[in-house]
């Protein structure tokens, strides 16, 4: 790779939290009991559910009451238009994450999804095709303060905050098709207030019943298509400008009012012979959220986020293991999803500095603080000597910046002394007998990414399983990450010693699935376009910091405190989303099997997630700053190569990069030492449209985002840059 041009200075980076907030201030006394999200179970293998995102006014832990958006739903079983009397959450006045989603491999889902919001609510963010804004003041030359726009100065759509009452769902870990009804990201649900469940109830019905389920806009029923029409003209006559372009040239359209039929099936078969898959859905514990890009970190601090959980033989096995029979016992399964919460509309930097107690802190009232389920560091009860499976999701913007790091989940977690932790899985894929041998994460072999000590992180977007045994002591622990107390456990009531699996003892753990086992290297004939250009393939994370260089004479923040600097614009490949354009960035062949070479040309680090299929870790190139043997500073690199199975994931994050000091003179740099993370993946089953993206998600939204395309092998490279999407 060429040398980059080295940031002299540490640019402040952009944070996922936002300008402080009015609001009654309360705080939560004692630990509240730990409860698992309320749920939606599939039946006959269909998952049927009604999911809303609508807004309304919750109560925070520390916080009080604000106003946001949040996920409700009810199971839908048979679809037969009926509300029950109690929807999940139960109290919409209380906050807490969307209704946890189960099912089983081989399901088919269907979700109605409906976006009630009010925008008249949230006045200062755009409608579409323009960044939002936000004001503040300034003390004047005669120290009076005056009104000033603080954002979005050199932020240009679309890699802007915008769009916010926008909504659509992303079902993270799921192998499905991105296209249509499926996971599909590039579809944006505007909202419709007066909207009902039974208003859609009839043709959603229609929908969901049919022999196959609907790739194209002309395959769905007409009352469907006619009404989108009309609420979109209602709203605008360019929204269905744009999607009668895209219907023209075979798309499916962009815009959607109200309400949209998520449906699909999680792909799975008895056995490998004859079966329509090249790969099956992973069953585990994945995730679902919003993903409009503008929007996703606000929509996360805003909680639109729940666990989706996917079972098989994976929990089959650890049903059999600990005598459950059909289902979990219930005090064995611990659904952990950690949030980050803030009302704002704007999120586009740190107003003040705050100090510890104070709002925006990891110890204190609003954004900085971790809530679990909701709550603030609840307690959780275990028998001495019990187990119980903790299924955690960290579903925060993922910003290690913010408040003191609130974004990931540091390695003490797993770490409090008297428990036992063996992990099971990561990003929703079991481990193989070898890393359940080997505890690559718990044993401090794989190095995390961050600037911490090593041993299990959780960052955002990664979900992992831990078998947790309590101690025969009775007590109340504290689980710590950095430095702040996030749950509690309390042992007590009498003794229940119960195993656990011996990760030395073969038969203690399943073979790892056909589907699952290892890629081999790949052939030549598979290289991505350019297919000339250097392979592996690099992927470059970076920063552009001299377009800013503008705005440094911007406004003082909002009550004359701190300084005006502005963050540098994410870029991926050196330019942002849509900088030049539709484009796709990513072009392979179905069935294709890469290795890609992740590269962090930054100074801080980057979570990169791609979309529909996981990949496996082949290498990760941490850069030291050292002295050689004259004492002269330098860069080496610190590699991991997996001893044993590559690990699968679908977020990873990559080491922040180093400047290269100029021989003999520590202050001066001659070249940069990028992160870097060599992953393995194969892009297999379905064809379509999707994205990769920083999962630091104020990232992701300021540009650090990628259209993917995946097309058949005879239509490669020719249909590459046909009809590619409009930018959302």
């Amino acid at each position: 790779m060429q040398e980059r041009t080295i940031l002299r200075r540490l640019l402040p980076i952009i944070p996922t939290v936002a300008l402080l907030f009015a609001a009654s201030m309360h705080a939560q006394t004692g630990s509240p009991p730990f409860v698992n999200p309320g749920e939606i179970p599939s039946h006959d293998g269909k998952l049927q559910a009604v999911m809303i995102v609508s807004d309304t006014d919750r109560v925070v832990p520390n916080v009080g009451k604000v106003h946001l958006r949040f996920f409700q739903g009810w199971d839908a079983k048979g679809w037969d238009g009926k509300q029950p009397a109690a929807k999940v959450p139960a109290n919409a006045a209380v906050f807490s994450p969307g209704p946890t989603l189960r099912a089983k491999v081989g399901d088919k889902i269907e979700i109605m999804f409906l976006n009630t919001t009010d925008d008249a609510n949230f006045p200062n963010t755009a409608a579409a095709e323009k960044c939002d804004q936000a004001f503040g003041t300034k003390k004047d030359a005669n120290g009076n303060l005056v009104n000033v726009q603080i954002y979005p100065l050199a932020d240009q759509y679309p890699n802007c905050f915008h769009a916010s009452s926008t909504a659509n769902l992303h079902f993270h870990g799921t192998h499905t098709t991105p296209d249509a009804l499926g996971d599909n990201v590039l579809i944006e649900v505007m909202p419709v207030k007066d909207t009902t469940p039974q208003k859609w109830n009839a043709v959603f019905k229609k929908i969901f019943a049919m022999p196959a389920i609907p790739t194209k806009w002309e395959e769905l029923p007409a009352e469907y298509r006619d009404e989108q029409e009309r609420l979109l003209k209602a709203k605008g006559q360019q929204y269905w400008d744009v999607n009668a372009k895209q219907i023209a040239l075979g798309q499916f359209p962009q815009y959607i009012a109200g309400a949209f039929p998520n449906t699909f099936i999680l792909p799975n078969c008895a056995t490998q012979d004859g079966c329509q898959y090249k790969a099956l859905q992973s069953p585990g514990t994945h995730w679902y959220h919003a993903h409009k890009h503008g929007s996703t970190a606000l929509h996360s601090l805003n909680g639109l986020a729940g666990a989706f959980i996917i079972e098989g033989a994976y929990d089959d096995f650890l049903k059999t293991f600990y005598h459950f029979g059909a289902t979990y016992a219930p005090d064995f399964e611990k659904v952990i999803v950690f949030q980050q919460i803030n009302p704002e509309q704007n999120l586009h930097r740190n107003i003040i500095n705050f100090g510890a107690g104070k709002a925006g802190s990891a110890t204190g009232p609003g954004p900085g603080q971790v809530l679990v389920n909701g709550l603030l560091a609840p307690t959780l009860t275990m028998r001495p000597g019990s187990v119980q499976l903790w299924r955690i999701l960290n579903a925060t913007p993922g910003s290690a910046f913010n408040g003191g790091g609130g974004g990931i989940i540091s390695p003490s977690f797993f770490q409090t002394d008297g428990f036992t932790f063996e992990q099971t899985a990561k990003d929703g894929v079991q481990f193989s007998q070898k890393n359940f041998a080997d505890q690559p994460f718990l044993s401090k072999q794989f190095p995390n990414g961050y600037n911490q000590p090593a041993g299990l992180m959780v960052a955002g977007g990664n979900r992992v399983d831990v078998l947790v045994k309590a101690p025969a002591a009775k007590g109340t622990y504290a689980f710590l990450s950095q430095g702040a107390k996030v749950l509690w456990v309390k042992v007590d009531g009498d003794a229940n010693d119960m195993p656990l699996p011996d990760p030395k003892k073969a038969s203690d753990w399943p073979v790892i699935p056909w589907y699952l086992t290892n890629l081999q290297q790949p052939p030549a004939a598979d290289r991505p376009l350019p297919l000339s250009g250097p392979y592996p393939h690099y992927v470059s994370f970076g920063w552009d910091a001299e377009s800013n260089r503008a705005v440094a004479a911007a406004p003082a923040l909002p009550g004359g405190k701190g300084t005006a600097g502005f963050p540098p614009k994410w870029t991926i490949d050196d330019h942002q989303f849509a900088e030049f354009g539709p484009l796709i960035d990513q072009c392979m062949p179905l069935n294709g099997l890469q290795d890609w070479v992740l590269e962090n040309h930054t100074t801080v680090m980057h979570s990169f997630h791609i979309h529909i299929n996981p990949f496996q870790i082949v290498s990760v190139e941490t850069p030291v700053q050292t002295t050689d043997a004259q004492g002269v500073p330098t860069v080496t690199y610190k590699t991991y190569t997996p001893a044993g199975d590559p690990i699968w994931q679908d977020v990873v994050s990559l080491p922040a990069g180093l400047a290269v000091p100029l021989t003999g003179s520590p202050t001066l740099t001659q070249g940069f030492a990028p992160g870097r993370v060599t992953i393995r993946h194969q892009f297999v089953d379905f064809t379509g449209t999707f994205v990769l993206h920083c999962h630091i998600l104020g990232h992701e939204d300021r540009g650090m985002m990628q259209l993917v395309r995946i097309v058949p092998l005879d239509r490669y490279p020719t249909d590459c840059q046909a009809a590619i999407p409009h930018h959302h």
